[in-house]
């Protein structure tokens, strides 16, 4: 289990605590001993904020003029997505990978959502009707591994994530956040633990996390509670992207 650094310190601070009154009632050689392992414990708490474990800020409220800011570098333009039915975490994940913006121009391809073992007939005739000469399959694998994978193909770079949890609150939220990640070009990532994915978090230089669910952030991060809340932040982006909302 990871805790935070505040948790830590506080665990430090108290123990400093208890072997501090424990020397007022000793004898000079024994408090000597116990003075020099307080003075060790509290140097480790001042430290324990710096040393490892993973540093993120949770803010409230949404500053658009940052997240104006937000910019990525994609390796490849709209690709078509075919997600797979069995994970409903897929088509999440392809959303951002087959349509999005940069400098308000609009970048679309399809995304489709196949039950591959037994496609309905709409599908196989849009294939058939629309041959992609390079297309993303997702199928297979768990979320987190494909978002991962997915994320480091189509994206360079990205200042900014839309992080969801791998659960059904997670999930319920990640359907309404999505388009953030369409609207800001940046990755859709899916996991229940963010350690796990802080390497890829940093090797694409996020510094802006927009959070689905019960998980740390990332850098700076905005946490998601209830659908309405994303739905104002999506009509308030939209506002300052495109200067107002057209439907």
């Amino acid at each position: 289990m990871a805790y935070s650094h505040a948790v830590v310190r506080n665990y430090y601070r108290d123990v400093a605590y208890i072997i501090i009154q424990k020397v007022m009632k000793m004898n000079r050689k024994e408090g000597k001993i116990l003075v020099l392992f307080a003075v060790v414990i509290m140097i480790g708490t001042a430290f324990s904020g710096c040393m490892g474990g993973p540093k993120f800020e949770e803010v409230k409220g949404f500053n658009m003029d940052a997240i104006g800011k937000i910019s990525s570098e994609r390796a490849m333009d709209a690709t078509p997505v075919i997600a797979s039915e069995e994970n409903s975490f897929y088509a999440l994940i392809g959303t951002p990978v087959a349509e999005y913006y940069s400098d308000n121009d609009s970048h679309v391809a399809p995304l489709l959502v196949e039950n591959f073992s037994n496609p309905s007939r709409s599908i196989t005739r849009f294939e058939e009707m629309y041959s992609f000469s390079s297309d993303i399959k997702i199928v297979g694998g768990s979320p987190e591994e494909v978002s991962v994978d997915i994320a480091q193909k189509v994206w360079k770079k990205s200042d900014g994530v839309v992080l969801i949890e791998d659960s059904k609150e997670g999930y319920e939220l990640g359907v309404s956040a999505t388009p953030i990640a369409s609207y800001l070009n940046i990755p859709v990532i899916v996991t229940n633990n963010t350690d796990n994915v802080r390497d890829v978090l940093d090797k694409l230089g996020v510094k802006y996390t927009f959070l689905c669910g019960n998980i740390e952030g990332h850098e700076r991060t905005w946490r998601f509670t209830d659908e309405q809340q994303i739905t104002n932040f999506l009509i308030d982006l939209v506002k300052d992207k495109f200067g107002g909302v057209k439907y």
